[in-house]
């Protein structure tokens, strides 16, 4: 998606899947957003499917020029790898709807496509961190005898964790907000 009315859908539909979770979300919802009026959304839209799909394929993209902009073979490794997680860390933090996509459970069953996108992205992101870890010991600025393989492992498996508690906060924050403007 290009022109501003699909990037404002994007971010809303993203917006409403951090806030209330995959299950909450649909066209109908979306449509009553304050953002969307004036917009046909139904029109402009047909499923939440192609919401998913271009949802994942903004995150794909993101995550592709993060890299690209981050290997320029000027830096270190161990500049590359700090750059690398700081940049995603902003990232997910800027959107925290990519959390909502990768990790909340309910996406695989709104959206048939999420298991093959997010491996995709894992595969990736290994193949990235194998190639780095292995200039790194190249170099002789990553000094370990670990096997690559099992670096990357453990780096994506950590920054998996990190990145799902951040999401679980985020959520439990959003929670506790709502309970209280009911309460109140």
């Amino acid at each position: 998606m290009e022109t501003q009315t699909e990037k404002r859908i994007i971010e809303t539909s993203g917006r409403l899947l951090a806030e209330n979770g995959p299950g909450a979300f649909s066209l109908d919802v979306l449509a009553k957003q304050p953002e969307m009026q004036g917009f046909e959304i139904f029109t402009l839209v047909g499923k939440e499917d192609q919401i998913y799909e271009q949802l994942f394929f903004q995150l794909t993209k993101e995550l592709k020029e993060i890299v690209d902009g981050i290997y320029s073979g000027q830096n270190s490794p161990a500049e590359e790898f700090e750059m690398l997680f700081k940049q995603l860390h902003r990232l997910f933090k800027q959107k925290p709807y990519y959390l909502t996509i990768v990790f909340d459970k309910d996406i695989p069953r709104q959206y048939s496509g999420a298991d093959k996108i997010i491996s995709g992205i894992k595969d990736t992101a290994k193949k990235y961190l194998s190639g780095l870890i292995t200039r790194g010991k190249a170099q002789k600025v990553f000094t370990t005898d670990a096997e690559t393989e099992i670096l990357v492992k453990e780096i994506i498996g950590s920054f998996q964790t990190l990145m799902n508690d951040m999401h679980l906060a985020d959520k439990m924050v959003r929670d506790l907000q709502k309970h209280r403007s009911v309460t109140d």
